[in-house]
């Protein structure tokens, strides 16, 4: 079964990218996006990158081990058709993120809490259909610790914490 996160997004910042790293960082999130990622430009598709956990961060942070590894999610970006207004200001883009039944923890907690970061610098909202709700603020963040730790604790598979690593010389496999 796919996951399946949105984002309204009420501004964009310029350069997303790296404010986008910058705040994944701050939750233990060490990542490097592809080098044809460019949110500006980006319409749809798979969004490759590496991430490594910084030790303790999370609950499961050491299973990560000290390597990078590859991870990603699916990510459509689009301008809404009818944007949602919040506070007299309508939604300038929207993004959907998704990962798919055989995803990693690494890409399920990389889609977490890219959603929420994004929230936060687009002063925006995370919509999570899996509950029927929306988050804002420090709850996008707080609700995707939550998923991810629980995912992680409880449903994922000894197959979903295989994880691919990257070697250090390698900028990216291929």
């Amino acid at each position: 079964m796919s996951f399946d996160l949105s984002v309204q997004a009420y501004r964009v910042p310029s350069d997303l990218r790296a404010d986008w790293a910058r705040a994944l960082a701050e939750h233990g999130l060490m990542v490097g996006f592809h080098p044809a990622f460019d949110p500006a430009h980006w319409t749809g598709g798979l969004v490759p990158a590496t991430l490594r956990a910084t030790p303790g961060a999370f609950p499961a942070a050491a299973r990560y081990g000290s390597n990078r590894v590859l991870c990603g999610f699916e990510l459509d970006v689009s301008i809404p058709r009818t944007p949602a207004a919040r506070e007299g200001r309508e939604a300038r883009r929207y993004f959907a993120f998704r990962t798919a039944a055989g995803r990693t923890v690494a890409d399920l907690r990389l889609q977490c809490f890219a959603a929420a970061t994004l929230a936060i610098l687009s002063e925006g909202l995370v919509e999570d259909p899996q509950q029927g709700a929306s988050f804002g603020g420090q709850r996008a963040i707080e609700n995707a610790r939550r998923e991810a730790d629980e995912y992680e604790a409880k449903w994922a598979t000894p197959d979903q914490w295989r994880l691919e690593s990257v070697a250090e010389n390698e900028e990216w496999p291929g």
